[in-house]
């Protein structure tokens, strides 16, 4: 009887134990832990899309972020060729970083760097940007009465132009006259219409038996399409000019060829 007992206690210490070996996995499903290799970071690339951005005694410096970095360096100068060995350096600049206390009128070049653990990138490309505050563009007033004269150079005519213009905040107008005399048409009346927005003009004009064209005067330059039409026939041109208060100047060049070309001078009175 105490044998039995003892087999008995023997096979149910091996069944535990097979139990705990199976629970662990063993042959057939045993846990296996593989140590995990650390990750080590490379040094960064360069980063891309550098710009700078003129302000008043400031450049408004940004680029494209990098992949793996953790901050950036800015070197700059007011000589070209800046490195990360001759240029001033700025630690830890934010995207975009604001580089203030310049001087206006100076042209400032500017490399942008990339780090993390591993280490510090090479340089960006050089760009460069003069510190200054943005140029204010004022549109010349069109309002009041203009007279001039327009030459086609091609065939040595001219004659005169006369208008008179008015304009608001928004929008102008007006009516003027053509003297097409050496032409065979004798004078021609026509009127001209446009919007004003921030510092462009959007406008268009025509004549009566002469032609019409639209244009743009940004600033003061000032350039368009149009065409001469029935009875002259001369088809599209194109022209270009530019406009003071008090002046208007420009050029005309027509597609064809037997076209001609020319130029148109206006005087404000």
């Amino acid at each position: 009887m105490k044998n039995i007992k003892l087999w008995i206690s023997v096979i149910v210490l091996f069944a535990a134990i097979a139990v705990i070996f199976a629970g662990c996995g063993g042959s057939s499903g045993q846990q296996v832990f593989t140590p995990t290799t650390p990750i080590t970071p490379t040094i960064p690339t360069p980063p891309t899309g550098v710009s700078a951005l003129p302000g008043n005694g400031q450049l408004t410096i940004a680029w494209t972020a990098v992949a793996g970095a953790t901050s950036y360096n800015i070197y700059w100068s007011a000589t070209s060729g800046v490195t990360t060995a001759n240029g001033t350096k700025i630690t830890g600049a934010s995207n975009p970083f604001n580089l203030t206390g310049l001087t206006n009128g100076t042209i400032y070049y500017i490399v942008v760097t990339a780090l993390n653990s591993a280490g510090e990138s090479a340089a960006s490309l050089q760009t460069n940007a003069t510190a200054g505050p943005a140029t204010i563009v004022t549109l010349p007033s069109l309002a009041g009465t203009w007279s001039g004269t327009w030459l086609d150079t091609r065939y040595n005519v001219t004659g005169n132009i006369n208008a008179v213009l008015t304009q608001n905040a928004t929008t102008f107008s007006g009516t003027g006259t053509i003297n097409l005399t050496s032409l065979g048409l004798g004078i021609q009346s026509g009127t001209a219409s446009g919007t004003i927005a921030g510092n462009t003009i959007t406008f268009s004009f025509g004549a009566a038996s002469v032609g019409s064209g639209i244009g743009t005067i940004t600033g003061t330059s000032g350039s368009g399409t149009g065409s001469i039409t029935a009875p002259l026939n001369l088809g599209a041109f194109t022209y270009t000019g530019t406009v003071s208060n008090n002046v208007i100047t420009g050029s005309f060049q027509f597609t064809s060829p037997t076209g001609g070309n020319g130029t148109i001078t206006m005087t404000k009175q």
